[in-house]
């Protein structure tokens, strides 16, 4: 993808004067900084304001805890996972009270209600909030004077010099209150994606407006509710992962004929993979083990493993020979169940 000094920065010459962050403030960045979210949030932001950063180099709930408390940082941005680790660590009673932390963004995937309305019962001098955007260009959070029904139950409103509209199946922009595909434009949109003129034609749209694959709604006041994402994308941890890409891997294995990969929830990560594969020869198939040791040959990121195998006779299938991956999903979440029950 293709950004500029000018895309990425825009969010910075907003999000600064909206929660009033100066250069005596002090910014803790656990996210990783291969997010763009943790790009734009953590040196960038810090460049921006001339302010102090300090990366964690790798997660610990107690030790994030003990350094923002000791370090007075004022602003930090997580995944819900890490969210998460920080709320039910035993460390908060220790360092909760110490905190000077005026903000908490958390964004990467879904953001569970709940978890949110957690954050503010155990941390009610910090606005938990959600962020929502993707890497082609963030969008919405909310804002300090929201009430905390908004900030718990929404995604937020657009940030200043950002549009967000609703369209339908027929391409017509729907009224507030009606679900539908969310578009926005503004500043911080991408230029494009590297060499593939075809995929630009695909998430562009007239006068600068942009697909985000995202199915929402926004309400009479400019609420945003993201409520599904019309994408094939899993989301683990705050961590992109393309279905296509570890089937790719997988499927070049002798003991697998077909194979499709689809997400299943978890409290804490958002989503699981879970590897549905109809074996080579009739029998067991391949456990989840032997899947794995083919994502380690293969050198496939670690994240990206399956987490669940699901041995099938054969994948739900259209006319034309592609996946039904909602049924897909939708057979293997029910096949969970039977297996818990």
């Amino acid at each position: 993808m293709i950004h500029s000094a000018n895309t990425l920065g825009a969010l910075n010459t907003t999000l600064a004067p909206i929660y009033g962050f100066g250069p005596d403030d002090v910014i803790f960045m656990a996210a990783s900084l291969g997010f763009s979210a943790g790009l734009i949030h953590g040196p960038r932001l810090a460049l921006f304001l001339g302010t102090t950063l300090i990366l964690q180099e790798s997660w610990n709930a107690e030790q994030a805890l003990e350094t923002m408390a000791r370090e007075g940082a004022a602003f930090t941005l997580f995944t819900p996972t890490l969210l998460h680790d920080l709320l039910e660590s035993d460390a908060l009673a220790q360092y909760g009270p110490r905190l000077a932390l005026q903000l908490i963004l958390c964004g990467g995937s879904n953001v569970p209600r709940h978890l949110l309305r957690s954050a503010r019962e155990r941390l009610p001098d910090t606005l938990t909030s959600v962020i929502w955007g993707m890497t082609e260009g963030i969008g919405s959070s909310c804002w300090p004077q929201d009430t905390p029904e908004r900030v718990t139950e929404t995604d937020g409103k657009a940030f200043l010099g950002t549009e967000l509209d609703i369209l339908g199946l027929d391409g017509e922009r729907l009224p507030r209150g009606v679900e539908g595909e969310l578009i926005m434009r503004g500043p911080q949109r991408f230029l494009g994606y590297f060499g593939r003129p075809e995929l630009d034609d695909e998430i562009f749209l007239p006068d600068g407006w942009l697909h985000t694959g995202d199915v929402a709604m926004i309400d009479s006041e400019g609420y945003v509710t993201i409520l599904g994402r019309s994408k094939e994308t899993i989301i683990r941890g705050g961590a992109n992962i393309s279905p296509a890409e570890v089937e790719t891997v997988l499927s070049s294995d002798p003991q697998i004929r077909q194979i499709a990969v689809v997400a299943i929830a978890d409290e804490r990560l958002g989503q699981r993979l879970c590897a549905c594969i109809v074996p080579a020869e009739s029998g067991a198939g391949p456990t989840l083990d032997d899947v794995k040791n083919m994502a380690e040959r293969a050198g496939l990121a670690k994240y990206k493993w399956p987490e669940h195998v699901r041995i099938v006779e054969s994948l739900p299938m259209t006319s034309s020979g592609k996946v039904l991956r909602r049924v897909l999903q939708q057979q293997t979440l029910a096949a969970l169940e039977d297996d818990v029950g």
